[in-house]
């Protein structure tokens, strides 16, 4: 841990209950930057972090969400925004935020969002969301509107260059 987290002052570790730690740390800032690059694990299990307070305790109960990154894909062209992040995320768990540069298009096919996930609960594999203009193309395919295009077997394209591929 000492490694990745690489905290600029002393950090004190003791262990409350039977799989419990506290980590005390020299400075906000630390704990600021290892909070802040969550999930982390040890030895493939995750780790959940809980910032006490006086008015809580800790236990293994109370410590059940980790925030995650999640790519969602298969979005139509154009329909990504902050407001659909924030819908799929408050679906999936409790919204934190979307990855701004994800929003732009040419950033990949997927958006960006982070939501705290009940790791107490099974992982979803995926999950089919139906959006309104996303239904209308797939009407539009299932009445047979793509098969009436003007495509078939008669149209020819260039063939590739093959000069230069079998050099080596």
């Amino acid at each position: 841990m000492v490694d990745l987290w690489k905290w600029r002052y002393d950090v004190l570790v003791t262990e409350l209950d039977p799989g419990i730690f506290l980590f005390q740390f020299g400075c906000a800032g630390d704990q600021r930057r290892v909070l802040l690059g969550e999930p982390w694990h040890f030895s493939n299990h995750p780790i959940v972090l809980g910032v006490p307070d006086a008015m809580t305790h800790i236990s293994v109960d109370s410590l059940t969400k980790i925030p995650f990154w999640i790519q969602i894909y298969r979005l139509p062209f154009l329909s990504k925004s902050k407001a659909l992040g924030k819908m799929i995320g408050e679906w999936l768990g409790d919204f934190l935020e979307v990855d701004t540069a994800s929003l732009l298009e040419g950033w990949g096919p997927y958006m960006h969002i982070r939501i705290f996930l009940d790791v107490s609960k099974p992982l979803l594999w995926g999950k089919m969301l139906k959006l309104p203009q996303y239904l209308k193309f797939l009407e539009l395919e299932d009445q047979g509107v793509m098969h009436s295009l003007p495509y078939g077997p008669w149209m020819h394209g260039t063939p590739p260059k093959t000069a230069g591929i079998d050099r080596y």
